[in-house]
């Protein structure tokens, strides 16, 4: 029998900072659709030990998910530095592994926006 990942989606209460207004919420209603999602889709949802694209994979973010990461790991620094020290470990490492094949910018992270950077982006670290 396949195991199935129980979904948990979890918001951490961040420090609104530099976080747009309305934030909060719209992540609020983000985790909600989401584990509804989760929730109706029983065993068709593909999420399962063993997946890695997703949800360990290498993927693209923007501005504000930046500053999302930035305040939720000032707060994981806050309440467990151990923890944030070795989330800093493993971002190094991915980042000393791939950067040499990185299809954009490798000390800003940037991608153009050109289609054969979407091309290079689509293939990168798929492996």
């Amino acid at each position: 029998m396949e195991q199935h990942l129980t979904v948990r989606v979890i918001l951490y209460h961040m420090p609104c900072g530099y976080l747009p207004p309305g934030d909060q919420q719209l992540v609020q209603i983000v985790n909600a659709a989401l584990a509804d999602s989760a929730r109706r889709s029983g065993n068709w949802l593909a999420c399962k030990p063993g997946c890695s694209q997703c949800c360990v994979g290498v993927f693209a973010i923007n501005q504000l998910d930046a500053a999302r990461l930035r305040n939720g790991m000032a707060v994981i620094e806050a309440q467990d530095p151990e923890r944030a020290s070795r989330i800093r470990a493993r971002a190094r490492d991915v980042v000393a592994r791939r950067s040499s094949t990185f299809p954009g910018d490798p000390v800003t992270g940037l991608l153009d926006e050109s289609e054969e950077m979407y091309d290079a982006w689509n293939a990168f670290a798929n492996d």
